[in-house]
């Protein structure tokens, strides 16, 4: 247990250290942030009201998809194509708890989202 733990701090630094994980994030919020101010500043009629926080929501789990898709891609990819992963297969670590370590860093930055 000791070895996926260790694994998942590697991991979780190694992810940290991508802009995307701090980038993407801040955008959608500034993105969220003034579409929240718009709608409670313009007035829109009712009968579009509801198609407009649907529209929102919807691209809210666009972006949401598109950002988990991207972590999983530098979670399970970019290790290999960095050569990490080579480094990762030397150590005394079988490959069950490498998969443990990946999920668990893709669920803590889903909560982090």
């Amino acid at each position: 247990m000791k070895s996926v733990k260790s694994y998942v701090y590697f991991l979780h630094k190694i992810i940290l250290k991508k802009k995307s994980s701090y980038v993407l994030p801040i955008v959608f919020f500034a993105l969220a942030i003034i579409f929240s101010i718009t709608l409670s500043v313009v007035q829109i009629p009712d009968r579009f009201k509801n198609f407009t926080i649907y529209a929102i929501i919807f691209a809210e789990m666009i972006l949401t998809i598109f950002y988990a898709s991207l972590k999983a891609l530098n979670i399970y990819k970019d290790l290999e194509e960095e050569g990490l992963e080579l480094l990762t297969y030397s150590k005394p670590i079988n490959r069950r708890d490498i998969f443990i370590a990946k999920f668990i860093v893709f669920i803590i930055f889903d909560c982090y989202w």
